[in-house]
This record gives C-alpha cells, structure tokens and sequence, in this order.
C-alpha cells in the first residue's frame, strides 16, 4: 500500500508546486533586475518605510532559485543571503504577509544564524511584492533587534508601499515588453527615462499622502506629471446622479458640481468602468463645452478609479493642443495611477478616521484637549482677521469625586457624557466645547462679550442632569492675552466660583488685574 506522501495527489501537488515556483523564476528573471545599481524610487520607499515604522533596517528583498537579493535598502551593508535561511522565503512561498514580533522565541526561527549571529534579528514583517500575474517575487521588509509588533495604521502603511514596489517593477515590464523590436539604443532609452519619470511621480504621490497631504492634490499632481498635461481633476459622486470635482490643479474648479445629463462622457465612462480617450474635445456632441472652454481643452482622457470592481472616482487630464500622440506607455502609466488612486483614497480614509479618533475623547464624544488647542488657535486668528470677540470657559463638574465614590466609576463615566451632552445642548452651532480633562470642560464662545457670555455661561449651569451642580469660570480675549494666559485667567475664575460656594458663574474682569509677565 502506498502511503500518502507518495500518493499520485501528493505528487500533482508537488508539480504543480515545482511549476508555479518555475513560472515565478521565470518573470522575475524577465525584469532584468537582479543584481542592478541602485535606483532612487526603491530607495525612497525603504526610506519611507523606515521613517513610518520605526524600524531601523527596510529591504526590498526579491527571491531567485538560491538568494535573496536587496534592491534597495537601509539600515545594513548586507546585498544577500542564502534563500534558506531568508525569512522573506516564508512569506513567497506561504503567499502572505508575515510578521514575527520576536524570532528569538519563535521555533520556525530562533535557530536561524541571522537570529544568532549578524544582524540578529529579533523582530521581522514582510509584505509580498506580487506581479499583475499573482506572482510574488519577494518583499517590502522590515527588520529590529529589538522584539516589537506593528499598529493598525504602520500595516495599512506598508501594504501601500509594498503596492508601490509592485507598480515600479510592473512598469519596468511595460517598459521592456514595449523596448522588443526596437533596436536603437536612444529609443530605449528614452522610454526607460521616461517610465522612471512616471515612477518618480507615482512615488512622489505616496510620499505626499503618507506625509499628510490631501490625497486628491497629490493624486492631480502625479497625474500633470505623468501626461504632460495642462489641467488634471477628480471627480467623485456628490450625490446620486451628481459628480463633484473634489481635486484639480485648477483651484477654481473645486466644489463644482455637475448632474450626469451635463457631463455625459464622463457619466458614461462612470457606469461602464471603462477609460475613453477623446482626441477632438471640442467637436465632441456629448461634452459638456462649457467647462472644455473654461479649461481650454482640446483633448481629453477619462480614466476610472475603481475599488473592487466598482467606480468610486474618475480621474480627468485634459491639454491645450490636439495629443494624437498618446503612447501606450502613458496609457498604462495613469491606468496604474488610478490603481494606486484608489489604494490613496482608501489610506486617506482610514488616515482621517484615526485622525478624528485622535481629536475625540471616547467617553463623552467630544473634542479632545489636542483638538481643543487646534481649534482654539483657528478662532483666535478668525477673531483676529475678523476684528471680533470672544470668550472662553472652563467648567468643572462640582464633588464628582464624591459622586463616584458614592455611585462607582460607571456611573460616574456616564455622568460626563450626560453633562456632556446637557452642555451641547445649550451651546450654539458655531459654540466649541471639549472635555478639558476629568470632569472639566472647556467652552469658545465665538462672537461674545462678557454680558452675553454670562447669560449663556448661566444656561449650560442651570441645564445640569440628576440635580448636579456645576461651577464655570470665564474670560472675555482682549487681543493682547496669550491664549495660554487666557486659559489660566479662565482658569482662576473658576477656581474663584468653586472657592466662593461653587454652582455660579464668575467672570475673570471681576478678578485683579494679573501683574505682566
């Protein structure tokens, strides 16, 4: 009886395994990369990924029969080492990413002379690097010697620089599939300068983004570059049936809305998933001809951005001239971009959601004492562009020790959120209140002099729930104060009501005149 090691399934299995691992040999052998000089786009990104992690040492690690090999890195002197004792071997034959907090206890590696010996490591995460087959060649990787795990938002990160390898290495395929036939050294030349053009750009885009900046402006920027065009825009749904530009390198563009009957072209390109490039823009029945005259288009390319099969944005480049020109090289380039669009868009996302949870409290859903100073800031220099008051407020939940004491922690938490949500309810729309810290909150009065500020102060008082007091102490900007001295004028009223029989309010004008610092 045979056993099952050397069943006829075990066997396909093994050649099915020999011949996936042969075709993946063969395209990265195909890129003519292994062993190259180095290149600034590779090197950024292990830069970057360094500088987002943490992590001292990054690689760009490709996997061939007997090696890894490092394209690009930082943080080592190190070229290769041999494939079996590569850790990133794990992640191109498993197809997954992988991260290992502390191979010093980990089986799979702690016997591993790269754990043992130079450069000892102790924490390793390998992202794949895969092709437009589905292949992966190796990974985007960071190395520690010091035991350590990733965030949430440091994996998204390099989930979208290991995407930025990829697309490098798949438009140096584009490059060299379109270089067969062409025999003049200059011609090929040419291309690759300008396929690296477009890497520049692409990269530069994820730099911006990962950096902070709006991804809608990087994304119009990469998009100039790659075309060598006059005008680039997104456009995204407003509503149903609504497009809204909501990035372009013509700022007087933005905001603007357009329904689908307005813009047919760009209606349709939106429900077939399709791009569409238009050569004679301005004898086009379906174009909108106003907005190609306020642009001064000729022609025009639509490309769509789409995330899981499905259009959540379009990208538009249009020029001054007539292109009958458009290679297929730059075709494919902002083909990529949309991809990589729709990955910015996605991180953008996620990046202004951790961003929003940052400046929140989490127990009463208000504003935070970061978010408080930031907003702070911003009303003091609309008071001061606009020549008008304002007055800001400390609060301060009278015997909440007692209270917690007397009812427990839980009862206490939902105490603050219940003042907390008696306060908002007193305050007008453009009014800021955020949770200072404890049982204290801070309050912007925009647009109001002490008298006023009094009455409202009074309101927020008299609306406390469960019978519980609340003692407030306010100070009207003079334009002279320091915001931070305006704080601890508020700050000493309060402490003027709480010492005076608490649940009042107490302006800082009835306080002595502080001594200048």
């Amino acid at each position: 009886m045979t056993t099952g090691d050397s069943s006829p399934a075990q066997a396909s299995r093994t050649a099915a395994a020999t011949s996936a691992e042969a075709e993946r040999l063969a395209e990265l052998h195909s890129l003519n990369i292994l062993d190259t000089p180095s290149e600034p786009g590779f090197d950024a990104l292990v830069t970057l990924a360094s500088q987002v992690t943490g992590c001292p040492i990054s690689l760009v690690s490709l996997i061939d029969e007997q090696r890894q090999w490092f394209k690009a890195k930082v943080g080592t002197d190190l070229c290769s080492t041999d494939r079996d004792i590569a850790f990133c071997d794990h992640v191109v034959r498993d197809r997954a990413e992988l991260e290992v907090p502390d191979a010093r206890l980990d089986p799979r590696f702690r016997d591993n002379p790269l754990v043992t010996g130079p450069p000892q490591i102790a924490f390793y995460a390998g992202f794949p690097i895969s092709t437009s087959q589905g292949r992966i060649l190796g990974t985007l990787c960071l190395l520690d010697t010091a035991p350590r795990s990733l965030t949430p938002l440091q994996r998204d990160q390099m989930r979208t620089l290991a995407g930025q390898v990829s697309t490098q290495l798949e438009l140096r395929r584009i490059t060299i599939e379109q270089a067969v036939e062409i025999t003049e050294r200059r011609r090929a030349e040419a291309a690759l300068a300008d396929s690296q053009a477009n890497l520049a750009a692409i990269s530069g885009m994820t730099r911006q983004i990962l950096a902070g900046t709006d991804a809608r402006s990087a994304i119009v920027k990469a998009l100039v570059d790659i075309g060598g065009a006059q005008t680039a825009s997104m456009l995204e749904l407003d509503r149903p049936g609504h497009l809204v530009i909501t990035g372009s390198c013509d700022h007087g563009l933005i905001g603007t809305s357009y329904p689908f009957v307005e813009v047919e072209v760009a209606a349709t390109v939106w429900r077939e998933g399709q791009p569409l490039f238009i050569e004679h823009a301005q004898e086009h029945p379906a174009i909108n001809q106003d907005l190609v005259n306020q642009i001064g288009a000729r022609s025009i390319l639509f490309q769509p951005i789409k995330a899981n099969e499905d259009v959540v944005g379009l990208l538009s480049v249009s020029w001054d001239q007539v292109r009958t020109d458009l290679s297929e090289r730059q075709l494919a380039a902002v083909a990529l971009l949309a991809d990589e669009s729709a990955f910015a868009l996605q991180h953008d996302a996620l990046l202004r959601r951790y961003e929003d949870l940052a400046g929140t409290d989490q127990l009463t859903a208000l504003p935070n004492r970061r978010a408080w100073e930031e907003r702070l800031t911003a009303l003091a220099a609309s008071a001061r562009r606009t020549h008008t008051p304002f007055v800001v407020a400390v609060a301060d939940v009278d015997h909440f020790k007692a209270y917690n004491d007397a009812h427990g922690h839980l009862e206490g938490d939902v105490l603050l959120r219940e003042v907390a949500q008696a306060i908002r309810t007193q305050l007008r729309t453009e009014d800021v209140v955020a949770r200072w810290g404890g049982e204290e909150f801070a309050i912007a009065l925009p647009g109001c002099q002490d008298a006023a500020a009094q009455m409202v102060l009074d309101r927020v008082r008299r609306a406390m729930p469960h019978d519980q007091t609340i003692s407030i102490g306010y100070c009207q900007w003079d334009r002279e104060t320091s915001l931070d001295s305006l704080m601890k004028r508020a700050d000493s009223a309060l402490y003027k009501a709480k010492r005076t029989g608490r649940d009042r309010v107490v302006s800082a004008a009835h306080l002595p005149t502080p001594e200048p610092t």
